[in-house]
């Protein structure tokens, strides 16, 4: 395996191609036909073009880029595969439901692009965000990697807080209320304003922000610009049990995302948010053991030789897959 950073002839010299999306990014909405034709030369070299859709959303699937790879790898992927079949308000599943069923309307209008029936196949779940390590000072580590590339730099040991030890506080939830898009910011302006003035909801310090994760029993983490946040994460860490609207409709890797498992869920309508977080507070052993489990299970993913296993493993079997699935050719779009 060798990294590039650039899509030259030399990176095109493999049995397989991984091409990340956010390698061209803002560049699809004005170089759109340099970028099809770019992607269309690695196929006609013969290279397996697998497109890798890393972000952070379930919806919204790069469909020209898609017609034109043997598969498309995606980090967080809808259950019902069906459903990329028709477009969503949005982009996201969520947002459609907002403004089906509470009419929420944008600004500007934006839909997720259909995907063909027989384009489905190609879609794999790959992984997610939740294979980093995201302490306080891995977090902060792996920024400076980027200006100072040292391996050191991402291999900090894993630090996490017991999840029984003192919590004096109940509950924690620092959000963002700010964004452009009201079918995105929509579920967290409801919760906000259910929870009232019983905890400060506004931003803090990443160093606060942690010191109020290790002291909290319940962290509440509300979907953002996609529905997994690096709150969720950072709950695992700190030894919190995650409270969040529910993730059935996803298919996520590693599998964090289990109910009244690894983080208590609610509905989208958030009704049962007052009485989730009374019976979390009520049976103290049984979140504690919520939130032991989550972190088991990113301490797994995360930080041990067998987990690393799986992950390698994982990642052979989505390339041998990938083998037996035949290149159809499509006219530009």
């Amino acid at each position: 395996m060798r990294f590039f950073s650039a899509l030259t002839d030399a990176a095109t010299d493999a049995d397989f191609l991984l091409l990340d999306d956010k390698y061209f990014g803002s560049a699809w909405d004005v170089r759109r036909t340099e970028i099809l034709q770019q992607i269309e030369m690695i196929g006609n070299r013969g290279t397996a073009l697998i497109y890798c859709d890393l972000g952070d959303s379930s919806g919204l699937i790069r469909v020209p880029a898609l017609l034109r790879s043997r598969a498309y790898w995606k980090g967080y992927l809808l259950s019902d595969r069906s459903q990329y079949t028709v477009p969503h308000y949005g982009g996201r599943l969520f947002t459609d439901h907002y403004h089906r069923v509470d009419g929420v309307d944008d600004k500007k209008t934006s839909s997720s692009t259909a995907v063909p029936q027989d384009q489905l196949a190609k879609l794999h779940l790959s992984w997610g965000y939740g294979l980093t390590n995201h302490g306080l000072l891995a977090n902060r580590a792996s920024s400076l990697f980027s200006r100072l590339p040292m391996p050191i730099l991402l291999n900090l040991p894993l630090q996490t807080a017991e999840p029984s030890g003192p919590r004096p506080l109940a509950l924690s939830c620092r959000i963002s209320t700010s964004h452009r898009r009201a079918s995105v910011v929509h579920q967290r302006l409801r919760l906000k304003s259910l929870l009232g003035d019983r905890i400060p909801t506004s931003r803090v310090s990443p160093r606060a922000f942690f010191a109020e994760l290790r002291q909290s029993r319940l962290v509440l983490s509300p979907f953002g610009w996609g529905e997994f946040a690096y709150r969720d994460y950072e709950a695992f860490v700190s030894g919190a049990a995650l409270v969040k609207p529910s993730m059935a409709h996803l298919e996520t890797f590693p599998d964090y995302y289990r109910d009244n498992e690894t983080m208590l869920p609610l509905r989208w309508d958030l009704a049962d948010l007052e009485s989730t977080l009374s019976q979390a507070l009520e049976r103290p052993a049984a979140t504690q053991e919520i939130a032991r489990t989550a972190q088991n299970v990113y301490k797994y993913h995360v930080a041990a030789p067998e987990g690393r296993r799986d992950f390698a493993e994982r990642f052979q079997s989505l390339l041998l897959k990938c083998r037996g699935v035949a290149v159809k050719q499509h006219a530009a779009s």
